[in-house]
């Protein structure tokens, strides 16, 4: 299931060959996540989260999307709490990191 969050991204859920595996990932992000049943995300409750949740919190704005841009042209996307605060830090010279809310209405999902 591929659900569009509003501009460019596109959020990707993908059964495993064997259940409960799941697949969650970014469209033209150069990573991704895999669970074997719930996924755990860092947020400030370290709570499992199944694709509906994780669609509700973007929705919410209790997830927010960071995108981070390597100086080598890789790009990577995943979902950040914004209760846990932005660690910049960590970034290195020439990474660049943007952080975007979700579009308010009705997420577009397109089967595939």
């Amino acid at each position: 299931m591929e659900v569009e969050l509003g501009g460019t991204y596109v959020i990707c859920f993908e059964n495993g060959e064997a259940p409960p595996d799941t697949f969650i990932y970014f469209r033209h992000s150069s990573s991704g996540w895999h669970s074997h049943g719930d996924l755990f995300a860092e947020t400030v409750d370290d709570i499992a989260l199944v694709p509906v949740t994780v669609l509700s919190k973007l929705l919410d704005g209790e997830l927010l999307v960071s995108e981070t841009h390597f100086p080598n042209g890789t790009h990577e996307i995943s979902l950040v709490d914004p209760e846990l605060g932005f660690d910049l830090a960590s970034l290195e010279p020439g990474e660049r990191q943007q952080f975007y809310r979700m579009k308010q209405g009705e997420p577009q999902v397109a089967a595939s």
